[in-house]
């Protein structure tokens, strides 16, 4: 999994340890901006924790293990257990990007660019990109070659897995061409809903920008503020331990205590049980995680004394006293969003497809993940965002078959247990190919043993060859693998026929046939000798 952005902590505790393979969760590390191959200089600019939140959306550790006994780190992402290439992307100009590109793929991006990596092996199966470049304007022939190289031949000609954020400027892609990579045909174009203000329903987030070309949706914040069900919600992620950022979260509880006297929503300060252990710049965490009403603090004074904690920003909700209280390291926040976090979200779910069924090719995988779409919203009536069927009618419309794709959520926001189930089955059945068949019947005389018992099958330039002998002598049939089709092939076969003498066992049941430099060869033995034949399978 390979996250191109701001850079990723990946000394962050989300990004540790091993896999349950054994490897390690990091893979591969490099820094486009400085031209490094690591992330140690990241800076300290606002956004710079854009890549962690990304890359810990879809793939931090699940279940990893924190500094206290018992107690698990932060968050999951949703293929926690796949491994990390992490990318600081560069700024400039195109040819860079596509040399990165083609590097995170695997290939040799035969760049003459000062200190360019060496090439990797494997390269990335999936590749989530939450930004936008080369904005407002169509896609450059460059990119599209790009594109069409990762998704022809990465992963072993399967095709590497592209996601691109919609944006976050509620704008109509089609006219603006805001997001031109995400746009491209090969790439997977995300945008975003979340819950409206009952906690329930889905739709469109405000800021999410729309558009023929998007593929489907995944959940993301409101883009009302920091986390506060139920009526305003935001992602809950990593966030780098070198400048935390976002509505401040503790990764785990190094002290657990409670509040000895009831606050109202508007205070800075609360009265707990025990203050050791508290201090300046941990995350405190007030009320039960998931429920209604708890939030998170950046702890700014702690006075042992009096057993008071200030933090800020002040509290939005009161809070009786008994209220338990957690407080540890900061390293997570709880309003993370944007099309940038649904973004990595539809990533993790093509990466849990893939590790389902690694033989799926780049276009199954965005086909099932449309076909198990949930078609959120069906009731909106916005002319762009609204419903339509196969021929783009509407719900009112004469002759609507039923909800298709909205510009809005395209085919609808993902849903990924059906997406992987469908994966784990995808392939795994039999399907009638070809009508156009040898005729080898038995009113034909393929009832007789001599004939249907010398029935061979080869593959030559990637379709099948069948061969029998019949009454008036060998058969060869072609199937076509690219169209389904059979096709007879070469009038001058070799005439092993009853009438000379290969209606006996002896000589037809030596039948043999191969395949070398691409042509068939046809042996057995008759009365005098062994026969060798040549089909040119290109003549």
């Amino acid at each position: 999994m390979a996250v191109v952005d701001s850079g990723v902590e990946v000394t962050h505790p989300e990004f540790s340890g091993t896999l349950s393979d054994g490897q390690p969760k990091v893979y591969q590390q490099f820094d486009f901006v400085k031209m490094l191959p690591n992330m140690n200089n990241l800076g300290n600019s606002q956004g710079a924790d854009h890549g962690t939140c990304c890359a810990s959306a879809v793939t931090a550790q699940s279940n990893n293990a924190s500094t206290v006994t018992g107690v698990n780190e932060g968050v999951s992402g949703v293929a926690g257990n796949c491994r990390l290439i992490a990318i600081r992307r560069p700024g400039g100009r195109e040819s860079l990007y596509a040399e990165m590109y083609l590097w995170a793929a695997g290939f040799d991006a035969n760049s003459s660019t000062t200190r360019f990596p060496a090439q990797i092996t494997p390269g990335a199966d999936v590749i989530t990109n939450s930004f936008g470049a080369s904005v407002n304007v169509p896609i450059s022939e460059l990119m599209c070659m790009t594109f069409d190289r990762l998704t022809d031949d990465g992963r072993s000609g399967r095709g590497v897995l592209l996601f691109f954020s919609a944006g976050n400027i509620n704008c109509d892609l089609d006219s603006t061409f805001h997001r031109p990579w995400g746009m491209y045909d090969r790439c997977f174009c995300v945008s975003a809903s979340t819950l409206d203000d009952d906690g329930v329903t889905e739709i469109k987030a405000s800021y999410s920008s729309f558009g023929s070309t998007v593929d489907f949706c995944a959940p993301s914040n409101d883009n009302e503020g920091v986390h506060n069900p139920p009526t305003v919600f935001g992602a809950h992620t990593a966030t780098r331990l070198a400048m935390p950022e976002g509505g401040a979260l503790p990764g785990h509880s190094d002290r657990l205590t409670h509040l000895t006297a009831a606050v109202a929503a508007g205070s800075g300060t609360v009265t707990v049980n025990s203050a050791t252990g508290l201090a300046a710049n941990q995350a405190i965490l007030i009320g039960t995680p998931g429920a209604a009403g708890t939030e998170g603090r950046q702890i700014t004074a702690v006075n042992a004394g009096t057993s008071q904690v200030s933090f800020t920003p002040a509290l939005r909700n009161a809070h009786g006293a008994g209220t338990v209280a957690a407080a540890g390291p900061r390293s997570h926040r709880s309003d993370f969003g944007g099309t940038s976090y649904a973004t990595p979200v539809c990533a993790g779910a093509g990466a849990l497809m893939l590790s389902a069924n690694p033989r799926l090719q780049w276009n199954q995988v965005r086909d099932i993940l449309r076909s198990t779409a949930v078609k959120i919203d069906p009731a909106n009536t916005e002319a762009k965002g609204r419903w339509r069927d196969g021929d783009g009618r509407i719900s009112t419309a004469s002759g609507y078959t039923g909800p298709l794709f909205s510009e809005f959520f395209g085919f609808g926001r993902i849903d990924v247990a059906a997406a992987v189930r469908r994966a784990q089955r995808f392939g795994s059945r039999w399907s009638k190919r070809g009508d156009n068949r040898p005729e080898w019947s038995d009113a034909s005389g393929w009832d007789d043993v001599a004939n249907y018992s010398t029935m061979r099958l080869a593959v030559a330039r990637d379709d099948l060859y069948l061969v029998a002998r019949g009454d008036a002598g060998v058969d060869t049939w072609r199937f076509d693998t690219a169209t389904s089709t059979w096709s007879k092939r070469g009038d001058n076969r070799p005439e092993w026929s009853d009438a000379s003498g290969w209606s006996d066992v002896a000589n037809y049941s030596t039948m043999r046939l191969a395949v070398a430099r691409d042509d068939l060869y046809l042996l057995a033995r008759g009365g005098a000798g062994v026969d060798t034949w040549r089909f040119d399978t290109q003549g």
